[in-house]
Formats: C-alpha cells, structure tokens, sequence
C-alpha cells in the first residue's frame, strides 16, 4: 500500500501550489449562500417557484464547471506546468456538456441501485431520515469505485475523450489496479464520513452550552436531518465537502498519471 500513502501525500501538497484551484472550488458555495436568501418553500407560489428553479439550474452549471475546473488546475499542477482561471474557465465552457453526459450516463448506470435503496426504503420504513441513512450506508461500498468517476474525468479534461472511451480507459485502469483503488476510495470516504461527524458532534455540543448529553440528539447516520434549519451548518458542511472534494481530485489525479502511464 506504498501507493495509498504517496498519493494522499502528494495529492495534499499539490492542493496548495495553485490558488487558482479554490477559485474553482468555492463556485459551489453559492448555492447554499442564494439558499439563505431564497429558501424552498412549502407551498410556493409561481414566482418563487420560478426563482427556486432558477437557482437549482445555475448551481448544476456551476457544480460542473468547478468539477471540470479543479480537476484541469490538479492535472496541469501534478504534471508541474502553470495555468489560470481564464484558461481553465475556457477549458471548462468547451468540455461542459461532455461532463454532464459523463454525470448522467453514472448516473444511469447506477439507477437500478438507487430504485432498489428506494424500493427498499420505502417499503419498510418511508420517512426522510430512514432513507437517507440507507443511502449513507449503501454509498459507502459504492465509494470503492470512485476512481473510475475521476479517471473518467480525467480522460475527457486531458485527452477531450469521449464518454464512452473515457470510461473504457477508466475502467481498464481500474481494472489493473482494482486493489489499491478500491482501498483508496473507501479510505477517503469512510475519513469524509470521520470528519463530517466529528464536526456536526462538536456543532451540537457548542449549540447546547457544551452538554456532551446533547449528542444524543445526533443523528449520526443522517447528519444533515439533525440540523435542518441551520444555514450556518449547512454553509461549514459545505466548505468541508468543498475541501475534501478538491483533495479527492487532486489525490486520484497523482493515481491516474502514475497508473495511466503503467497501462501504456
């Protein structure tokens, strides 16, 4: 597992050699700060409505160019050459749709997975939370498979691949290398899940004058349903995801370079 502790090592150092990459990154971050101006509603009218949709419509485009962005500014640092928001921008306006594809055609090949978490949900306990904590528990298995998302996107930011190539190559990489990639994708996940918890237990304890008995009002398989009406948890959870996010990126770049040369 050599490989596991030098590209978390690298992946980390390269996440702070180009300030350009949390310019990316942060893009995500307005969609829970318009939330706080405009919240969803119950029972909205065709105004807010309209408002609401608009805002969902402009933070997809915007969650995939900071995709799109993060992952062209870690490759060009991995390799050692400079770059910029401009150029990256650009980069991430000519490849946009092809990532979308790419985000819809995961999305389809993991339907039937989430119809059977649904199914499963709904038929035996159909509340918010309970379907939420089988999804957590079921994601965490699925995140062994990580890499082939990012070496995918990878495919198509640097060769201009197209989706199916792009996830041929990714799979035949993964394939080669299955043990170390799985391994990876589960120990960053499950380190998502550590910190996300270790945070939301400390928020709860702070809210409630330091009463450690407080925690038992954590749900800590549905994190997010234990702080509802809470922007500023939504908005720290946020930046959480957002850095960890750009470190997964960055992490499974150094893997794909190493690995992808390893197959040519």
């Amino acid at each position: 597992m050599v490989d596991i502790s030098s590209f978390l090592k690298i992946g980390w150092e390269n996440i702070w050699k180009n300030k350009s990459l949390w310019g990316f990154s942060f893009l995500i971050l307005i969609e829970p700060i318009a939330r706080i101006f405009v919240p969803h509603q119950t029972n909205p009218d065709l105004f807010a409505s309209l408002l609401s949709f608009a805002i969902d419509l402009a933070s997809y485009y915007l969650l995939i160019l900071s995709i799109v962005g993060v992952s062209f500014i870690s490759y060009h640092i991995a390799v050692g050459e400079s770059t910029n928001l401009q150029v990256a921008y650009q980069t991430s306006k000519r490849i946009f749709w092809h990532v979308a594809g790419l985000m819809f055609a995961l999305s389809l090949l993991l339907s039937p997975f989430t119809c059977a978490v649904f199914v499963y949900s709904y038929k035996y306990s159909p509340q918010f939370t309970d379907i939420t904590r089988n999804f957590l528990v079921a994601s965490i298995p699925l995140s062994a498979f990580s890499a082939i998302f990012h070496f995918s996107l990878a495919e198509i930011v640097i060769n201009n691949a197209k989706i199916v190539k792009g996830l041929k190559s990714a799979w035949t990489i993964f394939f080669k290398h299955f043990v170390v990639l799985i391994a990876l994708g589960l120990l960053l996940a499950i380190t998502s899940y550590l910190i996300n918890a270790i945070f939301s237990a400390g928020l709860m304890v702070t809210q409630n004058n330091l009463d450690i008995l407080s925690l038992k009002n954590l749900d800590f398989l549905s994190l997010y349903s234990s702080f509802t009406n809470n922007n500023f948890y939504k908005l720290a959870s946020t930046i959480l995801a957002i850095f960890w996010g750009t470190y997964n990126t960055s992490v499974f770049m150094v893997a794909y370079l190493k690995y992808n040369r390893a197959v040519k």
